[in-house]
């Protein structure tokens, strides 16, 4: 690198490469020493930008109660950056940490000041996920009309902007609420987003594309589908959250056909 910004700056890219390639170990160290490089260097802005990022990646990571007493112990140095970009990406970040914690009341008032923040400075990107994850928690609460018309917002917004990361996540919840009264058009949704992510070489997006487009194949009658489709993931190397759900589809396909699934599920 020419120096300590560039280093921080091709931390954030090795981090990015390493998530969509599923090196998540990887991925979580670079973003770790990405929030160390920008403290050398003493940048305030991009110090909370990274650790917004980092709380992310592990809350994601299905390690919530960890990325909220992150987001927590941080807060209070960066008080006075609240109502900025990186303060703005913080609050979603902890919104996000309690949506993993199941605390759907925490997770819509962080939400909210992500959006109010996020809509007074235009950030796109907070918007966007601002939406994706209020109208997540409130498809949780059996308020499902609202709730998906704005995880469509935020996926129209995510493809008009290439937020390719959302609109992963969007696709996936949108995939998810169709596999239970239109399966078919689940599926197709789930094939194209495998198209985008092969596209994009995202294994990471090609992979949540997985367990959802299953499980609206296994309701719209493509079982052959399904089953080559998990055997194919199986081989490949994942953190074990990810395998347990595809053990578990494939084990379960396996016995409605009446095959022998005390293998797959002696892992």
């Amino acid at each position: 690198t020419s120096g300590p910004v560039a280093e921080a700056q091709l931390l954030a890219l090795a981090a990015r490469s390493a998530e969509q390639a599923l090196k998540l170990d990887a991925a979580e160290a670079f973003l770790r020493r990405r929030v160390d490089a920008w403290r050398r260097i003493g940048d305030r802005g991009h110090i909370l930008e990274a650790v917004a990022e980092l709380v992310l990646f592990i809350g994601d990571r299905s390690h919530p109660d960890q990325a909220l007493a992150m987001a927590d112990d941080v807060r209070p140095e960066f008080a006075d950056l609240e109502e900025t970009p990186a303060g703005a990406r913080l609050t979603l970040a902890t919104g996000r940490a309690y949506g993993g914690l199941d605390r759907p009341v925490e997770t819509l008032a962080w939400a909210e000041r992500a959006l109010e923040v996020g809509g007074r400075l235009d950030l796109v990107d907070v918007i966007a996920h601002g939406l994706a994850l209020r109208g997540s928690t409130l498809i949780r609460l059996r308020r499902g009309r609202e709730g998906l018309a704005m995880v469509q917002a935020a996926s129209e917004l995510a493809v008009a902007h290439y937020l390719f990361d959302l609109e992963g996540r969007t696709r996936t919840l949108l995939t998810f609420q169709a596999q239970w009264g239109e399966p078919g058009r689940g599926l197709e949704m789930a094939r194209a987003g495998q198209v985008i992510a092969r596209r994009l070489g995202s294994r990471i997006y090609d992979l949540l594309m997985v367990g959802n487009g299953v499980s609206c194949a296994t309701r719209a009658g493509e079982w052959d589908w399904a089953i080559t489709l998990l055997d194919e993931w199986l081989q490949a190397d994942m953190q074990p959250s990810y395998r347990v759900e595809l053990v578990a589809d494939r084990a379960t396909l396996g016995a409605l056909r009446g095959e022998d699934a005390s293998v797959l599920l002696s892992e």
